[in-house]
């Protein structure tokens, strides 16, 4: 799996690994990838985080697999499935988890100021459908054949190799909604400035390539969203460096 997805995206198999891990987490304990994630729209009681703000937190306090130590009754053998380790280490009560638990919470109160603050209204959310996940139509018509597929195999008995071709189906779906994610984190950080300002460009037109509506945007928000980005990635490097410091003068 991870060569495969090795050979298409600019990344290491450490670095494919980890966001892998990440995607499936997220997937796992949030609605990310669904019409319930409201963006930076935190300013309600209870509100669900952001895209953005889950994936900041949860890639950068991520764990490293462990393959010596698999998990008792859960092994992880899939990229597609959580790390049964991660609920392990979140309840953990070494000092090292904690740690992590507090440079999570540190993060966590991080993100929430610069979507509240600096970036504009709903930007985690419009990230996510322009860079993160599947086209619309492309997810509702694999979502459809899914359905009937499993609608078949309520009237008919399986036959040789049914149930093999339901898995490697699921399989499909899980690969290409990885895919578009790594994807997209390529196209925001590996490919170049060029691909980059297209992602800008798509975030500020109106829906994004999601939604293929519109085909222009306003140069000052254009403008004004690359301003806010490069504030937002000055004051989180900053915090960063300052939080890593705090830490190691502690020791």
């Amino acid at each position: 799996q991870i060569a495969k997805l090795g050979n298409r995206h600019p990344f290491g198999d450490d670095e494919i690994l980890r966001l892998s891990r990440c995607h499936a987490y997220l997937l796992g304990t949030t609605t990310t990838g669904s019409s319930a994630t409201h963006g930076n729209d935190n300013s309600k009681k209870g509100a669900a985080a952001s895209f953005l703000s889950q994936w900041a937190t949860h890639c950068s306090t991520l764990p490293p697999a462990d393959f010596t130590n698999p998990h008792p009754t859960d092994p992880y053998t899939s990229i597609f499935q959580i790390d049964p380790n991660l609920s392990a280490a979140a309840t953990s009560t070494s000092s090292l988890c904690q740690n992590d638990f507090m440079r999570k919470i540190y993060i966590t109160k991080v993100m929430a100021v610069v979507e509240e603050h600096i970036l504009p209204p709903g930007f985690g959310d419009t990230l996510q459908r322009v860079a993160f996940t599947l086209p619309k139509q492309q997810q509702q018509q694999q979502q459809q054949q899914r359905q009937r597929a499993k609608q078949q195999s309520k009237h008919t008995q399986y036959k040789d190799g049914d149930a093999d071709d339901d898995e490697e189906q699921e399989n499909t779906f899980e690969m290409d909604r990885l895919d578009t994610f790594l994807n997209g984190a390529a196209d925001c950080s590996r490919r170049g400035n060029r691909k980059a300002l297209e992602i800008i460009f798509q975030c500020c037109r109106g829906g994004g390539a999601a939604t293929n509506e519109g085909s222009k945007a306003r140069a000052g928000e254009l403008l004004n969203l690359a301003y806010r980005l490069g504030l937002a990635c000055s004051l989180l490097t900053t915090a960063f460096k300052l939080y890593d410091e705090a830490i190691h003068s502690n020791d």
